[in-house]
């Protein structure tokens, strides 16, 4: 299956200067609260977040988390990592670099890190989800947060994920999928699962 086009790099970065705030509503906060709830007894210490808009969940894991010593986040939008480094000053384990994910997956080097973290999979081209899943090292913890419908402007939401039959068929050879949740004020599912 091709690879769908996602919004352009400039498409992110003109929303972010328009609104520094974008994705810090209390809407994603109460998200994110959600989501980190699923791991609320887990301990993890090397995290690598992808898409990560402004760092608003890096922020509040490394506050929940102080077991955390490295917490690497990326996103491909040089104005959100530019907000997410503003906003994580006083977390010295964040390290917030541009980097585009869709094109770094295959070089990363993932047996470093112990959980990986993404609220963004439906903005990457559909197919690059599992191209990106392959390769997490087996046994490292996953975070997800997967959005159930396209936008308007579909290009920066290509890939939605409508339902939980669809996720656990999506992800089955890669995922064992250990808490999934529907999150109805987002109308989101949150995912913690295990890369097998």
């Amino acid at each position: 299956m091709p690879i769908e086009e996602c919004a352009p790099v400039e498409y992110y970065n003109k929303m972010f200067r328009a609104d520094a705030n974008h994705c810090r509503s209390p809407a994603f906060v109460e998200r994110n609260k959600a989501l980190l709830k699923l791991i609320k007894s887990e301990k993890f210490t090397h995290i690598f977040e992808f898409a990560c808009a402004s760092g608003l969940l890096a922020e509040m894991f490394c506050e929940l988390h102080p077991e955390c010593h490295e917490y690497f986040a990326t996103d491909f939008s040089s104005e959100a990592i530019g907000l997410a480094r503003r906003y994580t000053t006083n977390y010295s384990s964040i390290n917030a670099l541009v980097s585009d994910i869709t094109k770094t997956y295959p070089n990363f080097d993932w047996p470093a890190y112990d959980l990986v973290v993404s609220t963004s999979l439906e903005h990457l081209p559909k197919g690059c989800d599992l191209d990106i899943i392959k390769n997490i090292e087996p046994g490292t913890s996953v975070l997800f947060s997967l959005t159930t419908f396209s936008l308007p402007d579909s290009a920066s939401h290509p890939h939605p994920y409508p339902s939980d039959t669809y996720i656990y068929d999506r992800f089955k050879e890669h995922i064992d999928i250990k808490k999934l949740v529907y999150y109805e004020p987002l109308k989101v599912f949150l995912l913690y699962g295990v890369k097998t």
